[in-house]
């Protein structure tokens, strides 16, 4: 067979040729598939993306309004379908044996064909805004004054040439990342301009500065949107002048042509007028197809006319000599390589846009132009409302002024600007950038004033509606089955719970861990970095990181994470964080869906789970719930007074997010520093690249709403779905305040919920009133307890509407907590008893009540030496460690048993500092004030405790976070008139339960130095607070101790003395 058929010579597959057309179908190469064909080159394809491509590339014809024009349907086949060897050919489907009905069916084809073409080119009339020009005139269009502007436009050839740039594009590709580079650079250089400059670059009178200066948007998001509109009108105007330069050479290749024509077209033109003559008048019947077709061609003549996308841009465009020229270099400037001239040369070609006026029609001006075109919403086909424009407004506003400032002032050269150069500033400012000024930027503050103003007491038009039966909700005609909401809300959370105990590798139930969040004690107002209630010694959550430590050794999955040599993998942590990240997606839609009222985007990415340097933390845990407190507002980078919400989260989520904070999160951080040399981040949801970006939350709701709703819903959709339902479930204060952002336009808070009556009638306002009098002691910064007090039942009837508000078992009882086994630990060591059996609830009562007198004894001997030398191993830095002497010993033990007064007096180097040091490092230590007399031993004593890793902090004026070492200078102890002083920092701590102890260290000062030094005597006020007191000195005779006494208010002092003889010192006066 082979020997047979080798004989025959074989075709190369690439040169078959197909029948031809249109041919009959061919059964064996099955079905005919649905083609397109090129109307213009009868190229075939089955790919509506080739065809756009073939378009564009071979005949240059953009891609935009009806496609009909561009290609038709068909049915083809090919004998190839892979390799690159297609060739489709046109396959006739109608059967011979009915010829008749063919020929109707293609006659109807035909004239239906004919009609689109005549819709097209209608539709096409229409888009240049005759009509709507003279009646659709409402007070925006005419402030605007775009229906006159754009009359005769076709818009969407002018929103095609203020598009982003396409790949072909490169000289405009490269200007575009040219301006975004410019506009960053733009406004990296407001962090280094004078406040009063920001001030005034901000303002909209040309008088008068704003009382906020101008600064980078806090959304990163919003400062890419509003760099767009610049980067677009770049394009723009590039394109327009690409395009007159080809004009100009058109225009001489014609001229040329001309030229050179000899008499030939002299004497065609003679024939043509013969033939005109001869046929005049013989059309006159209209309804004649020659009409028709004459009809046809004026349609479309117009519509080739119109094909030509950059005429109106071009006609509209009427820019200066100026403008034209500083463009025509910069075009010619994208031809070389340096980047630098060619940013310059950027800026050189926006300026004179910027610093302009008009007269007398303000839409003679290039930028006001370009914000005409900009109007035009292609996504629609129609022009832009105030609404959905202002936004638009506001972010060419921004533009302008970070653009015009790095021309006048540049930032490079910030360093050797003079006074001079300030003044020009501010004149040129005043010229061309103030309301008033006849100039673009004027128009364009007075057209977002106007349009901020119809936007705000305009509504959104209607996308929601219920079912009858109040059992499906519909957005945007999209059904959403509450029952199904109310699962993915449960599952999500499930799903949470189970991810985190899988993290951990907990397998069985007895090795899980619950925190009572009851017990957890959260203080709101200490604002110490990177303090959180995780933090706080009570809650005894500090130890997660050490847990989890053990867990990767002693459990299989653990083990995972290391190599055969015990050192961390670093594939098998990179692969163990991904997981840790796919559980904080689940945990970021779990804590936006189930919390109430849905935030912003980037409001919950950017919460904070512990204090940061320059903001405040966003977790806490009130009355054993855990809320989140969103201070994120789109001004408060200028006014520094964010629209604080609170949102608390249903029982079993917040046991997931407490534990996730305090056993896995310190896993995760160490993992990214130790393992991938990563840093720290005070964000619940962040990368190395800072907090998760609103897409990312985006990604995750549509991921999770799709697979459990069967709806697909993005951050706005969401919003929407929660709103709608949540009027329904919980009440119209669900949705009270919810308005869709039209983008970061600046504008006025209102007090969405009016003045309080009892204020009124004190003649003061609803914020004076809160933020002056009687301030709530549990205030977060701009939370006030009332905020509390209106937010929290919207928060339990949403966790009630969705099935969540049951109590957490284990909170009850069901399983012991850690805080429950330490205090059940305690009780039974203060009462002797150390069996495993369960305590009865009285017994337990009765022994810690007796047990509030009996301090000094609450755990037996043995133990507490072990936690006192654990504490001094510490304190030392060493493992072997004793005592100096006995009296050091015993005065450290009366000390930690709480005896007060106490005088100790031990020579130099006798070990004074442990008696406050080792305190600090046990359990339930509180904090210890310790008050020092000289600059030189507060700095020293600061820096040998935080060597040794404890908390110990300077007080200083304003500080208000606790710390287990409290250092004070003697000089500002005492204090009780000036404003912030130390006492009332003290009592603050005393009122909490936190304030342990204050130590006086060389305390015979108070007697000594008073004379010139005379705030030392006002140390005895300390003897006010209710709490240990300790003096500490080196030497104190014996008769002086009825001094001290006096000075100190120490009527029954307990003295605890060494012998301060150094037989190895003398001393002498001469």
């Amino acid at each position: 067979i082979v020997e047979h058929f080798s004989s025959f010579s074989t075709v190369n597959l690439a040169e078959i040729e197909p029948p031809d057309e249109p041919a009959q179908p061919i059964d064996e190469l099955g079905e005919p598939l649905d083609g397109l064909q090129c109307k213009t080159c009868s190229f075939i394809t089955v790919n509506k993306d080739t065809m756009r491509m073939h378009c564009k590339k071979v005949h240059q014809q953009a891609w935009v309004g009806e496609k009909s024009l561009l290609y038709k349907f068909v049915k083809v086949q090919s004998f190839f379908r892979t390799g690159g060897l297609q060739k489709y050919f046109i396959v006739d489907l109608v059967d011979a044996g009915s010829s008749e009905n063919a020929q109707v069916e293609n006659v109807v084809q035909a004239q239906l064909a004919e009609y689109k073409l005549t819709q097209q080119e209608i539709e096409e009339e229409l888009q240049t805004l005759e009509a709507a020009a003279k009646i659709d005139k409402t007070g925006w269009f005419k402030r605007t004054g775009w229906l006159e502007f754009l009359k005769d436009r076709n818009l969407a050839h002018l929103a095609y040439q203020a598009r982003a740039p396409d790949h072909s594009e490169r000289k405009i590709k490269l200007a575009a990342e040219l301006a975004e580079g410019l506009i960053e650079r733009s406004v990296k250089g407001l962090a280094t301009l004078t406040q009063e400059l920001r001030r005034w670059l901000r303002s909209a009178k040309r008088e008068e500065p704003d009382v906020r200066p101008l600064a980078r948007l806090q959304n990163p998001e919003s400062q890419a949107v509003y760099a767009s509109y610049m980067v677009r009108f770049v394009c723009f105007y590039l394109r327009v002048l690409a395009d007159e330069e080809q004009r100009i050479v058109r225009f001489r290749e014609q001229r040329n042509a001309a030229a050179h024509a000899d008499c030939r077209s002299a004497s065609g033109s003679e024939e043509d007028s013969e033939e005109g003559d001869n046929g005049e008048g013989s059309e006159a019947d209209s309804d004649s197809p020659r009409s028709r077709r004459t009809t046809r061609t004026t349609r479309t003549t117009r519509n080739q006319t119109q094909l030509d996308m950059v005429t109106d841009a071009h006609e509209l465009s009427k820019w200066t000599d100026e403008q034209k020229s500083c463009g025509i270099k910069l075009w010619d400037a994208l031809d070389g390589d340096d980047r630098a001239a060619q940013t310059e040369a950027l800026l050189a070609s926006i300026s004179p846009f910027i610093f302009t006026t008009y007269h007398p029609v303000v839409l003679s001006t290039g930028l006001i132009q370009f914000l005409a075109v900009l109007g035009y919403d292609t996504g629609t086909d129609r022009l832009r409302t105030a609404k959905n424009y202002s936004y638009i407004l506001a972010g060419m506003v921004y533009c302008v002024r970070v653009i015009a400032v790095e021309a006048l002032l540049p930032g490079s050269q910030r360093s050797s600007q003079s006074e001079q150069d300030r003044d020009r500033f501010v004149e040129m400012r005043q010229k061309y950038l103030g309301d008033g000024s006849f100039s673009p930027m004027s128009e364009m503050i007075s057209m977002l004033a106007y349009g901020k103003h119809i936007g705000l007491s305009a509504g959104n038009s209607g996308n929601a509606h219920w079912s009858l039966d109040k059992e499906t909700f519909y957005l945007n005609s999209r059904p959403i089955a509450i029952s199904r909401f109310r699962k993915m809300a449960q599952d999500l959370m499930a799903e949470a719970e189970q991810m985190l105990r899988e993290l951990c590798w907990v397998d069985k139930e007895e090795d899980w861990v619950n925190v009572d969040l009851k017990q957890v004690v959260d203080d709101v107002t200490f604002t110490k970095r990177r303090m959180s209630f995780v933090d706080a010694l009570g809650n005894k959550l500090q130890g997660g990181l050490d847990w989890m430590l053990r867990r990767a050794i002693n459990t299989r999955g653990g083990r995972r994470l290391k190599r055969a040599d015990g050192q961390w993998s670093v594939k098998s942590v990179r692969q163990y964080l991904r997981q840790v990240d796919r559980f904080l997606e689940v945990l970021l839609c779990s804590v936006h869906i189930t919390s109430g009222q849905p935030g912003r985007g980037s409001e919950i990415t950017t919460i904070r789970h512990r204090n940061g340097i320059l903001q405040d933390r966003n977790i806490f845990v009130v009355d054993g719930q855990v809320m989140t407190v969103v201070r994120y507002h789109k001004s408060q980078s200028q006014l520094d007074k964010p629209k604080v919400v609170p949102r608390f989260l249903p029982p079993r989520l917040g046991q997931v997010m407490v534990l996730y904070l305090a056993y896995l999160q310190p896993f995760r951080e160490y993992l990214t520093v130790q393992v991938l040399g990563g840093s720290f981040s005070d964000y619940v949801w962040a990368d190395a690249q800072g907090p998760w970006g609103t897409d990312r939350l985006t990604r995750a709701l549509r991921r999770e709403t799709g697979k459990r709703l069967g709806v697909p819903l993005h951050t706005l959709d969401y919003r929407h779905t929660a709103v709608g339902i949540g009027r329904v479930a919980v009440g119209e204060r669900f949705s009270k305040g919810y308005q869709d952002e039209i983008g970061e336009v600046d504008e006025a808070e209102v007090d969405e919920e009016g003045e309080d009556v009892m204020e009124l009638q004190n003649a003061r306002t609803t914020l004076m009133g809160v933020g002056n009098y009687s301030v709530p002691i549990d205030i977060v910064k701009h939370l006030s307890v009332r905020s509390i007090e209106a937010f929290r039942p919207l928060s339990a009837m949403w966790h009630r509407f969705l099935g969540l508000d049951g109590k957490l078992a284990a909170a009850q009882g069901t399983q012991t907590s850690n805080i429950d086994l330490i205090r059940r630990a305690k009780k039974r060591e203060r009462s002797g008893d150390n069996s495993d059996g369960d305590d009865d609830g009285d017994d337990d009562d009765n022994s810690y009540n007796d047990s509030q007198g009996r301090q000094a004894a609450f755990m037996q001997r043995g133990k507490k030496e072990t936690l006192v030398r654990k504490a001094m191993q510490q304190v030392l830095g060493q493992q072997d460690v004793g005592f100096r002497s006995a009296e050091q010993e015993l005065a450290l033990h009366a000390v930690i048993d709480g005896q007060t007064p106490l005088v100790v007096v031990l020579p130099t180097g006798g070990g004074k500092s442990l008696l406050f040091s080792v305190p600090a490092c046990m359990d339930d230590a509180g904090v210890t004030v310790v008050v020092v007399p000289y600059r030189a031993l507060i700095e020293d004593l600061v820096d040998r405790m935080q060597k040794r890793g404890i908390d110990c902090v300077e007080w200083k004026h304003g500080e208000s976070s606790p710390a287990a070492v409290v250092v004070v200078s003697a000089d500002a102890a005492g204090d009780i008139t000036s404003n912030g002083n130390f006492l009332g920092y003290a009592n603050m701590l005393s009122d909490k339960g936190l304030l342990r102890q204050v130590v006086v260290d060389e305390c015979h000062l108070v007697i000594t130095l008073t004379d010139w030094r005379p705030n030392l005597a006002l140390v005895k006020n300390l003897r006010l607070l209710p709490c240990l007191i300790v003096l500490l000195k080196a030497t104190l005779p014996p008769v002086r101790e009825g001094e001290l006494a006096t000075s100190m208010l120490l009527p029954c002092a307990t003295y605890i003395r060494a012998s301060t003889v150094r037989p190895n010192t003398r001393y002498y006066v001469s």
